[in-house]
């Protein structure tokens, strides 16, 4: 069964702060993208993070472009598999750029539950005190868990609405 392409307002936000942030890297740093609603889809699909090639941006952004729109927004999983990408990386500065609508909606957990651990397993699970850069698109949005992610783990936080 296909899934539809995100093309809702959040989904264009998403593409346009993913292709600026793609944008401003050099081709020795290196990228890993982990996409998530109530899946996890990651780019590349294993291995370590990719040098930030022109080639590699393009397939980056158009992986993103091809990301279905389906509900959800559990970020455990995500999270957790975006810092096993920085673990393997063999940059010698690394940078997670999390970018979410900031809701924590996981099957078979209560939000703020889900939230609260998420942030507890995040301090265990980033060993190497790896900076999380938090952007909120969306125009319903939920602040309080992306607010204390970045804060827990030395990131910034900046919401972007359109």
């Amino acid at each position: 069964m296909g899934q539809t392409p995100v093309v809702t307002e959040d989904g264009e936000i998403l593409q346009r702060e993913l292709a600026k942030t793609l944008n401003t890297f050099s081709s020795d740093v290196r990228f890993a993208i982990v996409y998530f609603n109530s899946q996890v889809w990651k780019f590349p699909k294993s291995g370590p993070p990719l040098l930030a090639t022109s080639p590699n941006k393009s397939a980056a952004e158009s992986f993103v472009r091809s990301m279905p729109a389906a509900p959800g927004s559990c970020p455990m999983q995500a999270i957790y598999d975006t810092l096993q990408f920085a673990n393997r990386s063999t940059a010698k500065h690394n940078v997670i750029i999390y970018i979410a609508d900031g809701w924590t909606d996981c099957p078979g957990y209560d939000p703020v539950q889900c939230a609260k651990e998420a942030l507890q397993n995040v301090v265990k699970w980033n060993s190497k005190k790896i900076p999380i850069h938090v952007i909120v698109t969306g125009l319903e949005v939920q602040e309080e868990f992306p607010k204390k992610l970045a804060q827990l783990n030395g990131g910034t936080y900046r919401r972007v609405t359109r």
